[in-house]
């Protein structure tokens, strides 16, 4: 299927060689980065973007010995592309749309996120430049699945989701880059490779699948929650706020799609599933969770 693209690493190298001028201040970098383009997709609210600022500082001086792999990564993304979303339809079953999406090449602040989300008509896929060689096929398969599984269940282009959408949405992108990407850790698909975050979630089961059961019919941020500048996606926030939560949901949708497959279900069966059953299938799956062991392996 064909790609609109639009990479953005070279307006960035254009950036970054005006932004690293000497004498130049950091005010006068994060106003060139506003005004030349915004590199990464970040919340345009007053605290998202002191958010970003934040971030921006912080990874500044990555930027200057990340210069060759930024460029280096967006032309592997853009050659990429083509290929992983035709596998991602090929492992969901799923025939596509008449218009091409678009992929959005960015720059961000080298925190392995993307971004899918519906603007003006069209579908969005971003995949950061930055990210390692290892962790890009991993990132775009999650992304593509993502818009793959949109495109399948016909899912609403709401920006506000079910909770028991989320679960099965994320859960769906993580085993789909387990079945693409083989032989990496759980802790690597559930985008938590470092942290030990994923070992604290294991521990926290009953309790976490209770939480989520719990909320299945309340509203979340969809993508807009996954974008760069997010609390959710720098693995930060206050125990029991959102962006905990966000995560929780995250670890609660590896344990239900995985329980779905040990069940003889294949991620093309779950990717069709219709959204207004998600949440009655949710609730079962975390029901029969509950009072079955944690299973000893993994993918």
């Amino acid at each position: 299927m064909r790609l609109w693209q639009l990479d953005m690493t070279e307006r960035f190298l254009h950036f970054y060689e005006r932004a690293s001028r000497p004498g130049t201040s950091m005010d006068e970098r994060w106003r060139l980065w506003r005004k030349m383009g915004r590199f990464a997709p970040v919340p345009t609210t007053p605290d998202g973007m002191k958010r970003a600022r934040e971030m921006f500082e912080a990874v500044w001086p990555r930027y200057g010995q990340s210069l060759d792999a930024i460029a280096a990564g967006g032309a592997a993304v853009r050659e990429a592309a083509p290929g992983v979303l035709g596998d991602v339809m090929q492992l969901l079953a799923c025939r596509g749309r008449t218009l091409p999406p678009v992929l959005v090449v960015f720059v961000g602040f080298f925190e392995n996120n993307g971004f899918v989300e519906r603007s003006g008509g069209l579908d969005v896929v971003g995949i950061p430049a930055e990210l390692a060689e290892t962790q890009r096929p991993l990132t775009m398969a999650r992304e593509f699945t993502q818009l793959v599984h949109r495109w399948k269940a016909r899912l609403s282009g709401r920006r506000e989701r079910r909770v028991a959408r989320a679960v099965v949405s994320e859960g769906l992108a993580m085993h789909a880059g387990a079945a693409l990407v083989p032989g990496r850790t759980v802790e690597e698909y559930v985008m938590e490779p470092e942290s030990g975050w994923w070992a604290s979630c294991v521990q926290r089961r009953e309790e976490i699948l209770r939480g989520v059961r719990e909320s299945l019919t309340a509203a979340v941020s969809d993508s807009l929650s996954r974008r760069t500048g997010d609390e959710r996606s720098r693995g930060t926030g206050a125990p029991g706020g959102p962006a905990d939560r966000q995560r929780e949901a995250r670890a609660a949708g590896w344990w239900v799609v995985e329980h779905w497959l040990r069940q003889g279900a294949s991620l093309a069966d779950i990717a069709g599933w219709d959204e207004d059953s998600l949440v009655q299938r949710a609730d079962r799956a975390i029901g029969e969770l509950l009072v079955s062991p944690l299973p000893t392996a993994s993918p």
